[in-house]
């Protein structure tokens, strides 16, 4: 029997179902995750420079978000906790998908990298990442520095097996649309 969108009904029973197995994966997801978290929070206090490697079409809010939480850290700890730089992978300002340009920006240098790498990401993450951005996370990679990836960012490291988001995986194992 379709409904009047002309899909199949569900029952009830199969939303529960589905719900049910969604919880399952994301609590295995948790429970996965905590011995990495357990790591990275008592070495929390080593990082004091954050990088963001902004790509083509970052997302400007994902982006001042995280620069927000820094500032105001050091507004409230009355000093310079933390700090932050903003590249790209030729040193020219990227532009966001909101069409602004964040300055200043500067060239990653594998001699010189942040306490932690975070991939500024946005839409068109596919046509973003080709040869040159793997490379580049994949040397960050190699270098030992924690990266992150905010928005599509994830994603991009997903690319690179860096990152293993299960439901990043499971999209694209299942050809679910994902960035």
């Amino acid at each position: 029997m379709s409904n009047r969108h002309g899909s199949p009904e569900s029952s009830p029973e199969k939303g529960r179902n589905v719900i049910a197995d969604m919880s399952t994966e994301i609590a295995a997801d948790i429970a996965e995750m905590a011995p990495q978290a357990s790591q990275a929070s008592s070495q929390a206090s080593t990082f004091k420079h954050f990088g963001f490697l902004t790509l083509p079409h970052f997302s400007m809010i994902a982006f001042s978000s995280a620069v927000e939480v820094l500032r105001m850290a050091n507004y409230v700890g009355n000093g310079e906790h933390y700090r932050w730089s903003i590249y790209s992978l030729d040193g020219q300002p990227a532009r966001a998908s909101n069409g602004i340009t964040v300055r200043p920006t500067q060239a990653l240098d594998p001699d010189d990298l942040p306490d932690v790498m975070i991939v500024c990401g946005g839409i068109r993450i596919r046509d973003v990442v080709d040869d040159s951005v793997r490379a580049a996370l994949a040397r960050i990679a190699r270098s030992g520095r924690p990266l992150g990836g905010i928005c599509t960012g994830a994603y991009a490291l997903s690319l690179i097996h860096i990152c293993r988001c299960r439901r990043i995986e499971r999209c694209r194992t299942r050809g679910l649309p994902h960035p």
